[in-house]
């Protein structure tokens, strides 16, 4: 998953994904606990996603506070 390709989505769009990854996080570290055949490699690509998309979505509450902040000063 690109960092650009998360940029395009809307913020609600963002924390719905986000929460399908932080599900299949837990179920992937659940197979892991009862060893189960879980591959290492996705379970670290999803973390990684994870964290992308937080911080696309932190930079986006970012902006929206900025843009709103100029208004009002004006």
């Amino acid at each position: 998953m690109k960092a650009s390709d998360l940029r395009k989505k809307s913020l609600v769009e963002l924390q719905e994904d986000l929460a399908n990854l932080r599900e299949d996080l837990f179920n992937r570290k659940f197979r892991l606990g009862i060893d189960e055949a879980v591959k290492i490699g996705r379970l670290r690509s999803v973390r990684k996603d994870i964290a992308r998309m937080l911080t696309v979505i932190r930079a986006k509450e970012l902006a929206e506070l900025k843009t709103s902040s100029e208004k009002t000063d004006e």
